[in-house]
C-alpha cells in the first residue's frame, strides 16, 4: 500500500494517476484524481469558516483580525476565501497580509496564522510589550500541538493522531476507507 500525502504542485495530480487505486491511501491533503481510490484527509475551506464563525463573539471584541497568508506557501489556498467570506457575513474588520514585521504587533488585533515560526515570533512582540493575550491581542493558530496546548494558544485542528491510527489500519487491513476527518476548535486562552 502506497500511503501519500500530497502537496500542492502542478505535478501532484499527474504523478498520483500513476498509482494503482487498489495500492494507494491519500492522507492528510485531499487532491481530486480520476476513479476511486482510499483517503483520509482533512477539508479548509467550510471547516475554516464554520470554526471562525464560533469565534466570532470573541473575534468582535477586538478592532481588527489579520491572517497571515503568503500566496507562495505550501498553506492551504481554500482558507483564503473561507476568511475573505467569514469578513464580509459577520462584518468583522480584517485583512490578509503576506508578513509579518517584526515589532509589529499591536494592542486591539487578532493575529490569526499556520506559521510555526511567525506565531513564536508574534507571541515573542506581544510579551515584550507587555500586552496581553486573551484582552489586548488575540491569538489564532491551526494544526493544534502539544506546546500550543501548554503554552494556551487558540487553535483549529484535524486530529492528526487519529488519521495517523486509522492510515495505519487502513494500510494493514487493505479495507476501503473514504474519510474526511473534520476539524475542532481547542478555545485557550489567547482567543
Amino acid at each position: 500500500m502506497n500511503v501519500i500525502a500530497p502537496i500542492p504542485h502542478s505535478k501532484s495530480k499527474a504523478l498520483l494517476e500513476q498509482i494503482p487505486r487498489s495500492k494507494f491511501l491519500m492522507v492528510d491533503r485531499y487532491e481530486q484524481i480520476e476513479g476511486q481510490f482510499n483517503h483520509i484527509t482533512q477539508e479548509f475551506k467550510d471547516s475554516t469558516y464554520r470554526i471562525l464563525s464560533e469565534l466570532a463573539p470573541p473575534i468582535k471584541k477586538f478592532e481588527e483580525i489579520i491572517f497571515f497568508h503568503n500566496p507562495d506557501s505550501l498553506d492551504p489556498k481554500e482558507m483564503v476565501g473561507a476568511f475573505k467570506k467569514f469578513l464580509v457575513d459577520f462584518k468583522i474588520k480584517g485583512r490578509i497580509l503576506s508578513q509579518y514585521i517584526p515589532h509589529s504587533a499591536e494592542k486591539g488585533k487578532v493575529y490569526f496564522t499556520l506559521d510555526n515560526f511567525l506565531l513564536w515570533e508574534i507571541m515573542k512582540d506581544v510579551k515584550a510589550k507587555n500586552l496581553a493575550f486573551g484582552k489586548d491581542v488575540g491569538l489564532l493558530s491551526s494544526n493544534d500541538e502539544p506546546a500550543k496546548e501548554f503554552i494556551g494558544i487558540t487553535t483549529f485542528s484535524t486530529d492528526f493522531s487519529e488519521m495517523g491510527t486509522l492510515a495505519g489500519k487502513a494500510a494493514l487491513s487493505r479495507e476501503k476507507i473514504s474519510l474526511t476527518l473534520p476539524m475542532e476548535l481547542k478555545r485557550r486562552m489567547t482567543l
